[in-house]
Protein backbone atom coordinates (compact mmCIF):
# COMPACT_ATOMS: atom_id res chain seq x y z
CA UNK A 1 0.00 0.00 0.00
CA UNK A 2 1.54 3.40 -0.88
CA UNK A 3 1.71 5.16 2.02
CA UNK A 4 0.49 8.79 3.36
CA UNK A 5 3.66 11.03 2.55
CA UNK A 6 4.72 9.74 -0.47
CA UNK A 7 7.80 11.38 -2.95
CA UNK A 8 6.02 12.50 -6.39
CA UNK A 9 5.74 9.93 -8.96
CA UNK A 10 3.87 9.95 -12.49
CA UNK A 11 1.75 7.02 -11.93
CA UNK A 12 1.89 6.00 -7.56
CA UNK A 13 -0.89 7.65 -6.13
CA UNK A 14 -1.69 7.71 -2.07
CA UNK A 15 -3.94 4.54 -0.84
CA UNK A 16 -2.67 2.49 -4.14
CA UNK A 17 -1.98 -1.26 -4.08
CA UNK A 18 0.67 -2.78 -6.27
CA UNK A 19 2.68 -5.51 -6.99
CA UNK A 20 6.79 -5.82 -6.45
CA UNK A 21 6.67 -6.90 -9.63
CA UNK A 22 4.77 -3.70 -10.94
CA UNK A 23 7.31 -1.42 -8.97
CA UNK A 24 9.96 -3.21 -10.73
CA UNK A 25 8.74 -2.47 -13.95
CA UNK A 26 8.32 1.12 -13.22
CA UNK A 27 11.74 1.70 -11.45
CA UNK A 28 13.28 0.00 -14.57
CA UNK A 29 11.15 1.02 -17.38
CA UNK A 30 10.46 4.19 -16.59
CA UNK A 31 12.34 5.67 -14.14
CA UNK A 32 10.07 6.00 -11.30
CA UNK A 33 12.09 6.89 -8.17
CA UNK A 34 9.23 6.29 -5.62
CA UNK A 35 8.75 2.74 -7.22
CA UNK A 36 12.61 2.05 -6.42
CA UNK A 37 12.14 3.29 -2.65
CA UNK A 38 9.44 1.28 -1.95
CA UNK A 39 11.12 -1.85 -3.07
CA UNK A 40 13.52 -0.90 -0.14
CA UNK A 41 10.17 0.14 2.23
CA UNK A 42 8.85 -2.84 1.66
CA UNK A 43 11.73 -5.28 1.71
CA UNK A 44 10.54 -8.50 4.64
CA UNK A 45 13.52 -7.44 6.73
CA UNK A 46 12.77 -3.55 6.22
CA UNK A 47 14.73 -0.05 4.27
CA UNK A 48 17.96 -0.45 5.88
CA UNK A 49 18.50 -4.05 4.99
CA UNK A 50 17.55 -3.69 1.45
CA UNK A 51 20.41 -1.02 1.28
CA UNK A 52 22.96 -3.29 3.44
CA UNK A 53 22.32 -5.93 0.66
CA UNK A 54 23.13 -4.13 -2.30
CA UNK A 55 26.36 -3.02 -0.84
CA UNK A 56 26.73 -6.88 0.50
CA UNK A 57 25.87 -8.12 -3.56
CA UNK A 58 28.08 -5.05 -4.46
CA UNK A 59 31.06 -6.41 -2.64
CA UNK A 60 30.34 -9.83 -3.78
CA UNK A 61 30.03 -9.38 -7.18
CA UNK A 62 33.86 -7.39 -7.12
CA UNK A 63 32.00 -4.04 -7.04
CA UNK A 64 34.78 -2.36 -5.07
CA UNK A 65 34.59 1.42 -6.14
CA UNK A 66 30.55 1.26 -5.89
CA UNK A 67 28.87 1.92 -2.37
CA UNK A 68 24.83 2.51 -2.20
CA UNK A 69 23.48 4.58 0.22
CA UNK A 70 19.23 4.82 -0.92
CA UNK A 71 18.37 2.78 -3.98
CA UNK A 72 17.36 5.47 -6.07
CA UNK A 73 20.29 6.95 -7.48
CA UNK A 74 19.00 10.22 -6.20
CA UNK A 75 21.32 10.78 -3.07
CA UNK A 76 25.07 10.50 -3.62
CA UNK A 77 25.96 6.55 -4.78
CA UNK A 78 28.85 5.53 -5.93
CA UNK A 79 29.94 3.93 -9.02
CA UNK A 80 32.18 3.47 -11.84
CA UNK A 81 31.66 1.92 -15.45
CA UNK A 82 33.54 -1.14 -14.73
CA UNK A 83 31.43 -1.84 -11.44
CA UNK A 84 28.16 -1.33 -13.72
CA UNK A 85 30.07 -3.91 -16.34
CA UNK A 86 30.47 -6.22 -13.78
CA UNK A 87 26.96 -5.73 -12.33
CA UNK A 88 25.63 -6.41 -16.24
CA UNK A 89 27.22 -9.75 -16.61
CA UNK A 90 25.65 -10.48 -13.13
CA UNK A 91 21.76 -9.70 -13.75
CA UNK A 92 21.69 -10.64 -17.81
CA UNK A 93 20.12 -13.74 -16.60
CA UNK A 94 17.49 -12.51 -15.29
CA UNK A 95 14.50 -12.66 -17.62
CA UNK A 96 12.80 -9.56 -16.02
CA UNK A 97 16.16 -6.83 -16.98
CA UNK A 98 15.76 -8.14 -20.70
CA UNK A 99 12.12 -7.94 -20.46
CA UNK A 100 12.19 -4.19 -18.93
CA UNK A 101 15.18 -3.45 -21.31
CA UNK A 102 13.39 -4.32 -25.01
CA UNK A 103 10.04 -2.72 -23.95
CA UNK A 104 9.22 0.46 -25.56
CA UNK A 105 5.74 0.70 -23.40
CA UNK A 106 4.27 -1.63 -21.17
CA UNK A 107 0.72 -1.50 -19.66
CA UNK A 108 0.63 -1.72 -15.83
CA UNK A 109 -2.19 -2.07 -13.35
CA UNK A 110 -2.85 -1.55 -9.80
CA UNK A 111 -5.49 -0.91 -7.21
CA UNK A 112 -6.80 2.79 -6.06
CA UNK A 113 -7.87 3.43 -2.68
CA UNK A 114 -11.08 2.57 -3.42
CA UNK A 115 -10.57 -0.80 -4.73
CA UNK A 116 -11.27 -0.06 -7.97
CA UNK A 117 -8.40 -1.85 -10.59
CA UNK A 118 -6.76 0.97 -12.80
CA UNK A 119 -4.21 0.75 -15.96
CA UNK A 120 -1.64 2.89 -17.14
CA UNK A 121 0.89 2.69 -20.28
CA UNK A 122 4.78 3.02 -18.69
CA UNK A 123 7.06 4.31 -21.69
CA UNK A 124 10.43 3.50 -21.30
CA UNK A 125 13.18 6.30 -20.55
CA UNK A 126 15.51 4.63 -22.91
CA UNK A 127 15.38 5.76 -26.45
CA UNK A 128 16.97 2.88 -27.65
CA UNK A 129 14.45 0.40 -26.43
CA UNK A 130 13.05 -2.39 -28.77
CA UNK A 131 15.76 -1.33 -31.56
CA UNK A 132 18.51 -3.94 -30.57
CA UNK A 133 18.92 -7.26 -28.59
CA UNK A 134 19.65 -5.09 -25.23
CA UNK A 135 20.26 -7.46 -22.08
CA UNK A 136 20.20 -4.72 -19.88
CA UNK A 137 19.46 -1.19 -20.51
CA UNK A 138 18.83 1.69 -17.71
CA UNK A 139 19.28 5.54 -17.42
CA UNK A 140 19.28 7.51 -15.18
CA UNK A 141 20.16 11.48 -14.40
CA UNK A 142 21.13 13.76 -11.62
CA UNK A 143 23.08 17.18 -11.72
CA UNK A 144 26.22 15.80 -9.87
CA UNK A 145 26.23 12.41 -12.51
CA UNK A 146 24.60 14.13 -15.49
CA UNK A 147 22.70 12.02 -17.92
CA UNK A 148 23.62 8.35 -17.56
CA UNK A 149 23.07 5.26 -19.99
CA UNK A 150 24.04 1.78 -19.02
CA UNK A 151 23.26 -1.18 -21.71
CA UNK A 152 24.31 -4.61 -22.58
CA UNK A 153 23.84 -5.58 -26.06
CA UNK A 154 24.35 -8.61 -28.17
CA UNK A 155 24.75 -8.65 -31.71
CA UNK A 156 26.61 -11.02 -34.21
CA UNK A 157 27.16 -13.45 -31.44
CA UNK A 158 28.92 -10.83 -29.46
CA UNK A 159 27.88 -9.46 -26.05
CA UNK A 160 29.56 -5.92 -25.47
CA UNK A 161 28.71 -2.84 -23.40
CA UNK A 162 27.89 0.71 -23.72
CA UNK A 163 28.12 2.89 -20.74
CA UNK A 164 27.80 6.64 -20.50
CA UNK A 165 28.27 8.50 -16.99
CA UNK A 166 28.31 12.38 -16.87
CA UNK A 167 26.98 13.72 -19.91
CA UNK A 168 25.87 17.10 -20.23
CA UNK A 169 22.68 16.30 -21.78
CA UNK A 170 20.32 14.00 -22.89
CA UNK A 171 20.71 14.55 -26.63
CA UNK A 172 24.64 14.60 -26.07
CA UNK A 173 24.43 11.16 -24.21
CA UNK A 174 21.83 9.77 -27.19
CA UNK A 175 23.84 10.96 -30.14
CA UNK A 176 27.34 9.22 -28.60
CA UNK A 177 25.84 6.08 -27.70
CA UNK A 178 24.31 6.15 -31.54
CA UNK A 179 27.46 6.95 -32.75
CA UNK A 180 29.36 4.34 -30.94
CA UNK A 181 26.78 1.37 -31.76
CA UNK A 182 27.33 2.46 -35.68
CA UNK A 183 30.69 1.62 -35.53
CA UNK A 184 31.16 -0.98 -32.87
CA UNK A 185 27.89 -3.35 -35.03
CA UNK A 186 30.29 -2.41 -38.16
CA UNK A 187 33.37 -3.51 -37.10
CA UNK A 188 31.60 -6.79 -35.83
CA UNK A 189 29.54 -7.43 -38.97
CA UNK A 190 33.33 -6.67 -41.04
CA UNK A 191 34.81 -9.37 -38.96
CA UNK A 192 32.05 -11.65 -39.55
CA UNK A 193 32.44 -11.26 -42.96
CA UNK A 194 36.00 -11.68 -42.69
CA UNK A 195 35.53 -14.65 -41.36
CA UNK A 196 33.07 -16.57 -43.56
CA UNK A 197 36.13 -15.27 -46.31
CA UNK A 198 38.72 -17.24 -44.67
CA UNK A 199 36.51 -19.99 -44.09
CA UNK A 200 35.87 -20.47 -47.60
CA UNK A 201 39.83 -20.07 -48.65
Amino acid sequence: VIPQQIESSQVLKLGMIISRRELLNLALISSDNLAAKLLAVYHPLGYEAFIQEMNTTAKRLGMNHTFYIEPTGLSPNTSTAWDLHLLNRHISKYKIFKDAAMSKTVSSKAQDKRGIWQKFLVHNTNAFAGQYDIKIGKTGFTNSAGWCIDMSISYKDQEFDIIVLGSPSKKVRNDLVSQKLKNYMSTLTTRAIAKIGRAHV
